[in-house]
């Protein structure tokens, strides 16, 4: 499939065009009621999630790709016996894109087997599904943003240019999560950190975001983050030397055999935030 010196790379490189051609067939038919139509009553699959999810396994295929697949309205599938996961979400922020909210995204991710942490993920791309500007990352080469190298020094910078001001992607819809980012809010408001906190519906897009410098911290303290919405964005924080960490500072082990949910999970770039983001 492709040359071992570049394995990363070449991944980084096929995981930007199959998203490119999801992204462009789910923006292209946002608006035909078909394909927000919900595949079973009460649930949150819509057609669309399949349609690009079918696109995305095609071109892997296509690709020449032969490995182990865990996709989000499929499960677990097994392409072939090579030493690479490919872990797909063909469309995250499915709620956002049925109300033509335009933020969500395409994640492909592709992770070594065998591995247990985030640290085995070696490269991937969030498409955003409304503009052409994936992010996309390997571990030989670092993050893009287009064709772009973006730094680690570049994506700091742009983070303590802003002084006080902190972003912060947070989901906390459930039980206890609200008291544990009340703490974290409470703490940086007492040091005069004017906080700005949201939660736009794309966690593979707001983790890609962090790894650029845009968001200053990605917190999810919900217990439902699986490994198909975080695999990619995850995988460019740590790119980019960040932390990807659970609320209690410890690197999560991941279960890449099946589909792996996270206790919580907290991403973000620059190392004098750490006791400030783990709530120390």
């Amino acid at each position: 499939m492709v040359k071992a010196k570049t394995i990363s790379e070449d991944l980084r490189n096929m995981s930007v065009r199959i998203s490119r051609e999801a992204a462009k067939l789910l923006s292209e038919n946002s608006s035909k009621p078909a394909y927000i139509e919900r595949v079973e009553e009460g649930g949150e699959a819509i057609r669309a999630d399949l349609w690009a999810e079918e696109l995305i396994l095609n071109m892997l295929k296509e690709e020449g790709f032969a490995g182990k697949v865990i996709t989000e309205e499929r499960g677990i599938l097994e392409l072939g016996d090579d030493h690479y996961i490919a872990i797909i979400d063909p469309l995250d922020g499915s709620k956002n894109y049925t109300r033509s909210i335009k933020w969500c995204s395409i994640s492909i991710a592709f992770a070594e087997k065998g591995g247990k942490g985030l640290d085995s993920i070696i490269a991937g791309s969030v498409h955003p599904i409304f503009w052409d500007e994936p992010i996309s990352f390997s571990r030989s080469e670092g993050v893009f943003l287009g064709d772009r190298l973006v730094t680690r020094e570049e994506a700091l910078t742009q983070i303590r240019s802003r002084k006080n001001e902190v972003y912060l992607a947070v989901y906390m819809d459930q039980k206890g999560a609200i008291e544990s980012i009340e703490k974290l809010y409470r703490s940086m408001t007492s040091k005069g950190r004017d906080v700005a906190i949201r939660s736009l519906g794309s966690a593979a897009l707001e983790l890609a975001f962090v790894s650029l410098g845009r968001i200053d911290a990605f917190i999810d303290a919900r217990s439902r983050l699986r490994i198909v919405d975080a695999a990619a964005g995850a995988g460019m924080v740590i790119a980019q030397g960040g932390y990807v960490l659970d609320l209690r500072g410890n690197p999560p082990e991941v279960d890449f055999s099946r589909m792996h949910r996270f206790d919580s999970l907290v991403a973000f770039l620059d190392d004098k935030e750490k006791d400030t983001f783990m709530g120390e």
